[in-house]
């Protein structure tokens, strides 16, 4: 869990393979981004980081402030340098512009259709992700070589969660980000994968 982040709660670069599960990342204010997960383009090893069931809280009024980050691209997920991945069961919610922000891509196989074999060389996102946020917010952005293939499908719809403010930071009181009873989290979920 990590709660008002102002960088990156969880950063993978460099060949990282592993994964990643139950996770809950809370974005403040002047946070940047929920993750930031890299590889360097096609070089072997590409990062494969394996994300299932997480959930992100930004927040509506987010505006990335931290000066730790080498960028200021307003996103919750932040998917590039040909990083290959599995990301599933996954919840974006209060988004304030861009869900999912993908940029420098390799050759890496962009899809939302979970491949059999050919890991570490694919990023799956799965279409029963959800993501939402402020009205008119982009799901998907994707820049220069993601352009062509890249992400682009996901349930854009409220994930119904019981008590979570759109403006939540560290001076709110109460939440409770659990989803409630009728959730489309409850329903449309993918199989995590064996250890």
């Amino acid at each position: 869990m990590s709660v008002q982040s102002l960088r990156c709660a969880s950063d993978t670069d460099e060949g990282y393979q592993g994964m990643i599960q139950f996770a809950y990342v809370m974005i403040g204010a002047s946070g940047n981004h929920g993750v930031e997960m890299d590889s360097k383009g096609d070089a072997s090893p590409r990062s494969f980081p394996q994300l299932y069931s997480a959930t992100f809280v930004h927040h509506l009024e987010g505006n990335p402030e931290s000066v730790s980050s080498d960028d200021q691209f307003d996103a919750t997920l932040r998917l590039r340098e040909g990083t290959g991945g599995e990301f599933g069961n996954i919840v974006v919610t209060n988004v304030p512009n861009v869900g999912v922000r993908q940029d420098d891509c390799g050759s890496e196989d962009r899809t939302h259709i979970l491949p059999s074999s050919g890991a570490p060389d694919y990023l799956w996102f799965s279409s029963q992700n959800i993501i939402y946020g402020a009205t008119g917010i982009s799901a998907f952005d994707n820049q220069d070589s993601c352009a062509s293939g890249g992400l682009s499908s996901a349930r854009i719809q409220d994930p119904m969660l019981t008590l979570m403010p759109g403006t939540a930071d560290e001076d709110t009181d109460f939440i409770d980000p659990r989803p409630k009873s009728g959730s489309p989290a409850y329903s449309s979920f993918d199989d995590t994968p064996s250890d």
